[in-house]
């Protein structure tokens, strides 16, 4: 679905501007960011405001200090937890010291960052102990940037520290309300005014996307394709890939969405390669997750919803579709849904990315207008 040409592009794009200048519409093409719990939706939109907004100012950045100190802390107390949990031991048992001094340093709930902190959390993080512990974080809650900010001791330690737009994109903070962000974007000889709502995915947020799916021009559902080994943090009893499915599922078949398409943003793909390289398989997923779904006994007529019948060997090869797939079909017929391969904190290929979904949002803009 995207235009055959730039002079086609163009024409659009101008439309939109002589909409926007005649007051012929009031409203701007919007996209709703949607998704699970950490799955990048978050990132996504800071690299938004990169590309779009000319990036962060020296006092959004000075802001995010706390918060990835933050983030330092909590991975390295996250790391000692799961050592005790899972019995690994440390290397070098002279770094116990360190170990007493961060658990006494978290039993008193501080704030403060000394450079005793820094210290032990750096000392801690050379020893094969932890370092073991972390390659087993699939086991655990452990956010996705642990190791960046930890391999960092050295920069975010200093007292005139100031992140950069890796570190930006890379904090973690959970987001517990709507938020919005408003860039323009360059299209043919016009500039097209976008808005993006940013709402939280973790269970007891989702109650809210509903107050920003309707009159979306598009809704934004962001995967993280690499977390099939990794359960949610809020309910260690679903595992996260599984969640998201079902969650899609959901919005995809929502009566209230038939007319919204969906943009799904497969992301973490650097993640996943690096769990396929070290040898990572689906066998935990099947074996703890999958394995356990209810099947229909051998010979019984259950099936699921999408399922293909055969004809005879005797008639034609071609699958004869049930009723139920034909209903599902013509439901559809008023949205699509378009999918990209991506990496959150790689600015240059969300770039691209957003660059191939611009023309599909304003397509389905200009026809919610009748154009």
């Amino acid at each position: 679905m995207y235009l055959a040409s730039g002079v086609a592009e163009s024409s659009i794009g101008c439309i939109v501007g002589y909409l926007y200048s005649s007051n012929h519409c009031t409203d701007f093409p919007f996209l709703s960011a949607v998704g699970t719990g950490e799955s990048g939706k978050s990132t996504i939109t800071k690299q938004m405001k990169i590309i779009h907004i000319n990036g962060f100012t020296k006092e959004e950045k000075d802001e995010k200090v706390l918060q990835i100190r933050k983030n330092l802390r909590d991975s390295i107390l996250s790391i000692l937890g799961a050592m005790n949990h899972l019995d690994i031991k440390l290397e070098n048992y002279e770094n116990e010291e360190s170990v007493r001094y961060l658990m006494s340093y978290a039993a008193a709930e501080r704030q403060d960052y000394p450079e005793e902190f820094y210290y032990h959390t750096a000392r801690l993080w050379q020893d094969a102990g932890v370092q073991e512990c972390h390659g087993l974080s699939y086991k655990y809650q452990l956010i996705d940037s642990a190791k960046y900010f930890l391999d960092r001791i050295s920069s975010i330690r200093k007292n005139d520290y100031t992140p950069t737009d890796q570190d930006v994109l890379r904090c973690r903070v959970m987001t517990n309300s709507i938020q919005k962000m408003d860039f323009e974007v360059k299209d043919g000889r016009a500039n097209v005014r976008f808005s993006v709502y940013d709402v939280g995915g973790q269970q007891g947020e989702r109650r809210k996307w509903i107050s920003v799916f309707d009159s979306a021009t598009a809704i934004l559902f962001v995967v993280d394709c690499s977390c099939f080994d990794q359960v949610l943090r809020e309910d260690h009893s679903k595992n996260r890939l599984l969640e998201a499915i079902q969650i899609f599922e959901q919005v995809w078949n929502s009566r209230f969405l038939r007319y919204q398409s969906i943009i799904i943003f497969l992301n973490k793909i650097d993640l996943l390669a690096e769990k396929i390289m070290n040898g990572k398989t689906l066998d935990m997923l099947i074996e703890n997750f999958i394995d356990s779904y209810p099947r229909g006994e051998p010979g019984s007529d259950q099936r699921s919803r999408s399922s293909i019948s055969m004809r005879s060997r005797s008639s034609s090869c071609a699958p004869l579709l049930d009723d139920e797939v034909i209903r599902t079909a013509v439901w559809h017929a008023g949205h699509s849904c378009e999918f990209y391969y991506t990496c959150a904190v790689d600015t240059h290929t969300i770039k691209k990315v957003l660059e191939g979904c611009r023309s599909v949002i304003i397509k389905k803009y200009l026809e919610a207008w009748g154009i």
